[in-house]
């Protein structure tokens, strides 16, 4: 995996967190304008190159964990929305749209933004994305390692291959939630893509097979919210917010697994939700 930043005059803060990696053991080198130049052939202020990472098919994953879950005695409803839940001092009630009620001491809610209008909080800031993907390419042996590469200046660039030859692309953000609704602008913005990308490899000309867009949230402190609150008794939330769903799925696994096994956990403050109000003081950057 290789993480760029280009014409930014903040490189310093990239070098910092190059180092910070290595002191905690992770496999980082840095490289500076003229190595990046002779490894991979295009402009760049520098770059951490990190190895050891891998990428993965979130939608067949998560297939197989509900497939795993199943054979393990979870029961999984599908295509079934809970329209509402109801607490009382033994737990909660899910009731869904089939008219099925679902009862359970404790409740686990990991829907992301579709809980926004439930919690009633202003706790982040939503935003569009656009991305897409091209047909498969013949040839992939320009790209060197075929390492993802993330461009961190704004609006920031991510760029990886498939399994099946493709190249996968997506960034341009804007700060409103909306505008990913706007089709004439997702073909602007899928022009702007091409556009960045051949500014990278101009030798390569990418067919796009699918264009999409979507909508992301951002925190004050690029931190998920991961916790309790006390007007959702017997209910716990993992909402991955910020662009590290992986990681934050982690630690999200962890801190719920305390919770509902009554262990305390240190880190619980660096994810609740009312962390900014009681001074807690960590970021994505820092943490």
């Amino acid at each position: 995996m290789c993480i760029w930043r280009r014409r930014d005059p903040t490189r310093a803060r990239l070098r910092a967190e190059c180092a910070l990696r290595a002191r905690h053991g992770f496999d980082v080198a840095w490289l500076d304008r003229r190595e990046v130049a002779g490894q991979f052939g295009f402009a760049s202020g520098g770059a951490i190159r990190s190895q050891g990472d891998g990428e993965i098919d979130v939608h067949r994953l998560t297939h197989w964990l509900l497939a795993d879950a199943s054979r393990r005695g979870t029961r999984v409803y599908d295509r079934t929305d809970v329209t509402a839940v109801r607490a009382d001092g033994s737990g909660v009630t899910l009731v869904t749209s089939r008219g099925t009620k679902v009862r359970a001491r404790r409740l686990v809610v990991a829907a992301g933004y579709e809980v926004a209008q439930q919690l009633r909080r202003d706790r982040g800031h939503l935003h569009s994305t656009w991305a897409l993907v091209s047909e498969p390419l013949a040839d992939l042996s320009w790209w060197p390692d075929r390492c993802l590469i993330w461009e961190t200046r704004r609006p920031y660039l991510y760029l990886r291959t498939t399994s099946d030859g493709r190249v996968m692309m997506g960034g341009e953000d804007e700060p409103w939630s909306s505008r990913h609704e706007n089709v004439p602008l997702m073909r602007r913005k899928t022009r702007r893509l091409l556009k960045r990308f051949a500014k990278w490899f101009p030798a390569v000309t990418l067919e796009v097979a699918y264009a999409w867009a979507g909508v992301f949230a951002t925190t004050p402190d690029g931190l998920p919210y991961i916790g309790t609150l006390p007007e959702h008794p017997h209910t716990v939330f993992a909402l991955g917010y910020e662009g590290n769903g992986i990681t934050f799925s982690a630690i999200a696994a962890t801190l719920i697994r305390d919770w509902w096994a009554d262990r305390p956990n240190a880190d619980a403050a660096v994810f609740a939700f009312d962390r900014q109000a009681r001074g807690v003081q960590m970021s994505a950057r820092g943490a």
